[in-house]
């Protein structure tokens, strides 16, 4: 089994950017609060974002599902439910993200985020609707359709983080630059593994591809 189809390795690459955007996240909080409190509900949202990769990782690497466990129906164990868990937990992630965005909108002193929150809530009602076709167990042109907006969006994701590998040498402190280096590989990693898992038998079969 090569490194990108071994589904622990993803979940591998999953646990480390949970664990890097946790971080931020964290920090992020604890500068809003010796800030006046600006956009903490954003960085609460993305506290939250975070959790839920680490755990999705921690889940595929493991097998032990801790949080959100009704995000998990198809579970971890077979590349098409990692796929199916991974769009369901995006979509889940921009609900809440664009709804502490909104709610961020109308606090004291903080960023204008009224449309970003909307295209968070738009973003994350697709991919739900996305997800529901892709585990409804039948298979249908929709399917097909979802499998090959799905390869293109990856095949961009490749490129766009591939190209972010050297975008991170442009300048900056040794740490920074290793962290987004880090984050940049896992990224690439994160893209080339769901491609991989798309093309596979197994997930083709599901989309009648």
């Amino acid at each position: 089994m090569s490194f990108l189809d071994d589904t622990k390795n993803f979940g591998l690459v999953m646990l480390i950017l949970g664990l890097v955007a946790s971080i931020s996240a964290l920090v992020s909080i604890a500068d809003s609060f010796g800030n006046d409190m600006i956009d903490v509900l954003l960085y609460v949202g993305q506290v939250i974002y975070a959790l839920m990769i680490l755990t999705f990782g921690f889940a595929i690497y493991s097998g032990k599902i801790l949080l959100f466990k009704d995000l998990y129906d198809q579970g971890v164990d077979s590349k098409f439910g990692i796929l199916a868990t991974f769009v369901t937990i995006l979509g889940v992630a921009n609900l809440i993200l664009g709804a502490l965005a909104i709610g961020n909108h109308f606090m004291d002193n903080c960023t204008d985020t009224l449309a970003a929150g909307a295209v968070n809530i738009v973003v994350g009602i697709i991919l739900l609707i996305v997800a529901m076709f892709m585990k409804d167990g039948a298979t249908t042109t929709m399917d097909k359709i979802i499998w090959i907006i799905l390869a293109i969006v990856f095949i961009l994701g490749i490129i766009g983080s591939f190209i972010g590998i050297f975008a991170v040498f442009d300048g900056g402190e040794a740490l920074t630059v290793a962290v987004n280096l880090l984050v940049a590989i896992c990224y690439t990693l994160m893209y080339l593994m769901l491609f991989v898992y798309l093309i596979s038998d197994e997930v083709k079969a599901k989309m009648g591809m």
